[in-house]
């Protein structure tokens, strides 16, 4: 069965190319030989859980959730695949975290711990702060951005509803598009599609797809 099958970049081209792209212009430092490894070691999968996305860097592997299939109606590999390439999809995050991690791009900030029940809570304080999660998190703006989602749009789909974080993502949503502009001024490419493309895509945009619908974010 295509659920239970282990998935690479060479099977989503489209977004192996992005990020490719995405992580060269931000990291100067790392070379496209290490870039190119880097992205052929890493495994997609799907599981059980409680998160959209998730990604363990030792394994160098992306966990994506069973409940995503049945949010946007996802009943064959080919519709599998286009949205793992689609910025719907966590990969651009969780990837974006795997680079961090394993270049040591940023200090270590352990926001998860275990309550007197012995379950794994987020101090969200903590995590919300985190400057690799606000990385992770203005790179996956960044892609919906040069898809043509609208900023309310991205609030919509993107927000916590167990935290209620809209302004939150508003606020980065500003950064976002600030930094693109001064790119932009700077001669640089800039990210955000002219044409509406990100209108013609098939991937559901409605209420029900709207907000992070499962407790734990990610």
């Amino acid at each position: 069965m295509w659920q239970s099958k282990i998935y690479t970049f060479k099977d989503i081209q489209e977004k192996r190319s992005y990020i490719f792209d995405r992580v060269k212009k931000i990291y100067e430092q790392i070379s496209d030989d290490d870039i190119n490894n880097l992205l052929d070691d890493i495994k997609i999968r799907l599981r059980e859980q409680k998160e959209k996305g998730a990604s363990n860097h030792s394994l160098k592997e992306i966990y994506v959730s069973f409940k995503e299939l049945e949010k946007y109606d996802i009943s064959n590999e080919k519709s599998f695949l286009k949205y793992l390439n689609s910025p719907v999809s966590s990969i651009t995050h969780e990837t974006t975290h795997i680079f961090q991690n394993i270049f040591k791009i940023f200090p270590h900030i352990q926001y998860t711990f275990k309550d007197d029940n012995g379950n794994t809570k987020v101090n969200y304080e903590k995590y919300v702060n985190d400057a690799g999660e606000k990385q992770a998190r203005i790179e996956q703006i960044l892609e919906l951005l040069k898809w043509g989602f609208e900023k309310e749009e991205i609030v919509g789909f993107l927000f916590s509803r167990f935290y209620k974080d809209k302004n939150l993502w508003r606020n980065l949503i500003d950064t976002a598009v600030e930094a693109n502009k001064i790119a932009s001024n700077n001669g640089e490419e800039s990210l955000m599609y002219v044409s509406d493309q990100g209108k013609q895509t098939t991937f559901d945009r409605s209420k029900k797809t709207r907000g992070n619908n499962y407790e734990r974010s990610y």
